[in-house]
C-alpha cells in the first residue's frame, strides 16, 4: 500500500476516533505517581524490552515488572497487542500499562494506527502509556493512550528516581519534624493561653460568686445579729421595765413600812414615857408617904 493510500486510512482512523471521543483530553486518566507493579506489553525477546526494563530499574529498583509478549509486527502482532493489553488490564495488581517497540519503517508501525488497538488501548481501566519507535514516530496508539513517551527508553520516566525521591523523603521528614515541632509549641503555646484566660476567667467567676454568696451570707447574719439584738433589747428593756416597776412597789412598801414602823415607835415610846409618867408619880407618891410616915 502507497503511502498516500495509507495516509488516507490513518486520516480516516483517526476521524472515527475522534467521532467515538477517544482523542479527548478529558477523558484520559493520570498516571500513579509510584505504580508498584508495571505492565509492559512488547516482544519479550526485543531491543524494546531490555531498554525498558533498564531504564526502570535504573530509576527505580523495587518497582515490579510484567512482561506481556506480543508481537509488534506482522500477521499476529494486532491480535497479540490487543490481548496483552487486556490480559493486564484485568490483572489487580498492575497499576499501569505500557506499551511499547522499537524504532523501524513506517511500515512496522502502522499496527498501532489500527482502530481495534487503540480502542482497547483507550478503553482500558488501568492508566496506559506508549512509546513507540523514535522520537519522531506518532501513531494513533499514542494520541489514544493516557500518556506518551518519545522512546521506549524515556518510558523509564514513568517511576521516580529513586535517589531523587529519597533525597525529598529526607527533605520531607525535616521540613515534617520542623513543622511538627512548631505545631506541637504553637498549640501548647495556644493551649496555655487558652487554658490561662479559661483559668482567669473561672477564678473571676468563682469569685463573683463567692463574693456574692458573702454578701448575702453576711446580710442574712446581720440581719440575724439584728434580730437578735432587737429581741434581747426587748427583753432588757422588758426586764428593765420589770424591776423599775417592783422597785417602785418596793419604794412604795418601804414607804409604808417606814410609816408603819414610825407610827408604831412613837406609839411605843408615847407607851413607855407613859409608863415613865407613872413610875414618876408612884415615886413621888412613895416619898411623900414615906415623908409623911416620917412626920409622924
Amino acid at each position: 500500500m502507497g503511502e498516500s493510500d495509507y495516509s488516507q486510512i490513518y486520516a480516516e482512523n483517526k476521524q472515527l476516533l475522534a467521532e467515538d471521543g477517544l482523542l479527548a483530553d478529558e477523558r484520559k486518566q493520570s498516571l500513579p505517581e509510584l505504580p508498584g507493579t508495571i505492565g509492559l506489553v512488547t516482544s519479550a525477546d526485543s531491543d524494546a524490552r531490555v531498554d525498558m526494563v533498564t531504564a526502570l530499574h535504573s530509576r527505580y529498583p523495587d518497582v515490579d515488572i510484567k512482561v506481556q509478549h506480543a508481537s509488534v509486527q506482522g500477521p499476529d502482532a494486532l491480535q497479540e497487542l490487543m490481548s496483552g493489553v487486556a490480559t493486564l488490564d484485568e490483572d489487580a495488581t498492575v497499576d499501569v500499562i505500557i506499551v511499547t517497540r522499537g524504532g523501524g519503517a513506517d511500515k512496522t508501525l502502522r499496527v498501532f494506527n489500527e482502530t481495534p488497538i487503540c480502542r482497547v488501548i483507550a478503553n482500558t481501566d488501568t492508566p496506559t502509556a506508549v512509546g513507540i519507535g523514535h522520537e519522531d514516530d506518532r501513531t494513533l496508539a499514542d494520541e489514544v493512550a493516557d500518556h506518551r513517551f518519545m522512546t521506549p527508553t524515556h518510558a523509564g520516566e514513568i517511576v521516580p528516581e529513586r535517589a531523587a525521591l529519597e533525597r525529598e523523603f529526607e527533605q520531607l521528614s525535616t521540613t515534617l519534624n520542623t513543622a511538627y515541632q512548631t505545631t506541637v509549641v504553637n498549640q501548647l503555646t495556644a493551649y496555655g493561653t487558652s487554658l490561662h484566660t479559661a483559668y482567669k476567667s473561672t477564678i473571676t467567676v468563682r469569685l463573683q460568686e463567692l463574693g456574692a454568696s458573702l454578701d448575702h451570707a453576711a446580710e442574712r447574719h446581720i440581719e440575724a445579729e439584728l434580730l437578735s439584738l432587737e429581741s434581747r433589747l426587748k427583753t432588757a428593756y422588758q426586764t428593765l421595765r420589770q424591776e423599775k416597776e417592783h422597785e417602785e412597789e418596793l419604794e412604795e412598801t418601804v414607804e409604808e413600812v417606814r410609816d408603819e414602823a414610825e407610827t408604831e415607835a412613837q406609839a411605843r415610846i408615847e407607851a413607855t414615857q407613859w409608863r415613865y409618867r407613872l413610875v414618876i408619880v408612884g415615886l413621888v407618891l412613895l416619898v411623900l408617904i414615906l415623908a409623911a410616915l416620917y412626920l409622924i
